[in-house]
């Protein structure tokens, strides 16, 4: 199937799962999550006790585990959040598969969550090879135009490298690049997560929550490029 026919827009089950009638429920065991978590319990067992006193399906258990967050959770991140004019002269380390598969399911119609620590999520998800989509291009081409006006020093992108096809996607990147005239690297490593953790004094681009505790400073790039977008799916829980 050519990329042209593929999307990542949402699984049947999520109008239902997700739609208005569902916002409300999914608020309020949001609201329970957070108060277990910031009494210590564990994301297995808070998932559990919410989920069953709400009656949650399976995929609106995930979506739970993305959206909710303990106090402590919220607090760190928060202090760590980067305003978009603090990105001038400093250098910026993206989370390349976990922004771009999130937005590539927004501009496929696909739902994204504003979650409790203000990150933006989505229910998609690879598996060992990453696919080319319909929205794949314009994505990339959305983050070029924002980081152009938004003048960092440096930008790197980094990709998972025993991901299939994930050299194909660095290559379009750096074309994508050259066409906007972004000046970025993007890199093939064995682990983006830990990579960009250890980066010292770096402004992470991830919704990841374990990016976001561990890096210096983040800065939630799908928050400002959705703003511009019209007819997105974001549901607000």
């Amino acid at each position: 199937m050519s990329f042209q026919n593929r999307s990542r827009g949402p699984n049947p089950q999520d109008i239902s799962s997700f739609g208005p009638s569902a916002v409300p429920d999914l608020r309020l065991a949001a609201d329970d999550y957070g108060y277990l978590q910031s009494r210590g319990y564990g994301h297995k067992s808070t998932t559990k006790i919410v989920g069953d006193r709400y009656g949650l399906n399976t995929r609106q258990r995930t979506a739970l585990q993305r959206i909710g967050a303990g106090k402590q959770e919220i607090d760190l991140r928060a202090g760590k959040a980067v305003r978009p004019n603090g990105l001038t002269g400093r250098s910026i380390a993206i989370d390349g598969f976990n922004l771009l598969i999130s937005l590539e399911s927004a501009l496929s119609g696909g739902f994204i969550f504003k979650c409790r620590d203000g990150a933006y999520r989505d229910m998609a998800s690879i598996s060992g090879s990453y696919k080319r989509v319909k929205q794949t291009t314009s994505s990339i081409e959305m983050v070029a135009d924002y980081l152009l006006s938004a003048s960092p020093a440096t930008i790197s992108w980094y990709l998972d490298a025993p991901i299939s096809n994930s050299g194909r996607l660095a290559t379009l990147i750096r074309e994508i690049g050259e066409q906007k005239g972004v000046s970025w690297s993007v890199e093939l490593v064995a682990d983006p997560d830990r990579t960009i953790i250890s980066l010292p004094q770096i402004i992470a681009i991830s919704s990841d929550s374990w990016v976001m505790d561990g890096s210096a400073a983040w800065f939630n790039l799908m928050e400002a490029i959705l703003a511009d977008i019209e007819a997105v799916r974001v549901v607000e829980v």
